[in-house]
Formats: C-alpha cells, sequence, structure tokens
C-alpha cells in the first residue's frame, strides 16, 4: 500500500461511516406504510359492488366466489372518475370467465368497464374457502 496516505484512510473510514450512519437512520426513522385493510371486488356478472375486508395473513385467491351465486366471477375493482373497472392486472383473467358464462353480464371486455347496480360498494364479509 505505498501511495496510500494517512488522511486518505481517514477520508475512506468517514465515508463508510456515514454510509452506515446515513443507512441506519434511514431504516430507524422511516414513516411505516399504511397497508389497505379492505378491498372493493365486483362480480362480472352481475355488476354487484362489495367491500370486504383483507385478511390479516396470507391473501385473497381470485376469483372469489359470490356468496348469493356460489359463481366464482368476484374480481379486484378500481374507480376512475364516476367508473368502476375490473383491475388491469385481472382483466385477461375477466374476459376468459365472461365467455364461459351464459346471458349478459356486466363486463366491457375491452376496457374492463363494469355496469355496476350501486356506485358505492356494499360491506359485507365474504365466506373463507
Amino acid at each position: 500500500m505505498e501511495g496510500v496516505r494517512p488522511w486518505h484512510i481517514v477520508l475512506f473510514a468517514a465515508a463508510a461511516l456515514a454510509l452506515g450512519l446515513g443507512f441506519f437512520w434511514q431504516l430507524r426513522s422511516g414513516e411505516e406504510i399504511e397497508k389497505a385493510t379492505t378491498v372493493v371486488i365486483v362480480d362480472i356478472a352481475t355488476g354487484d359492488l362489495y367491500e370486504c375486508d383483507r385478511p390479516s395473513s396470507g391473501g385473497l385467491l381470485f376469483p372469489l366466489k359470490n356468496p348469493d351465486t356460489q359463481k366464482a366471477l368476484m374480481l379486484p375493482a378500481e374507480r376512475e372518475g364516476d367508473v368502476w373497472k375490473v383491475s388491469s392486472r385481472y382483466l385477461p383473467l375477466a374476459a376468459s370467465l365472461v365467455e364461459k358464462e351464459a346471458g349478459e353480464v356486466a363486463l366491457n371486455k375491452a376496457t374492463g368497464q363494469v355496469k355496476v347496480k350501486s356506485p358505492e360498494p356494499i360491506k359485507r364479509k365474504l365466506a373463507e374457502k
């Protein structure tokens, strides 16, 4: 290590210490992210909107079964202005479910827009699988 002067070592140690303290400070003082406690789901056949609690552990597997019709046609929904749409992540699944469903459905396969019965979701506890 010829050519390394004492001030190089001091500078390197100070930089390492500053980096370590900055990392520690960021981890300790970061605000906790507030997680969503509910999810809005829509029955793509009937247009019924529901708001249900998210499970405390694990997750939800879509499509969910509608407790009234016993059909697995319930997917997450998002509000865009005055319009409710199936979440874009689930649009291909929604399109395949609609093709299997007989009769009129509330989903527009091309846009993901759903003709809802009521603009506000109904709070409801869904049956556990």
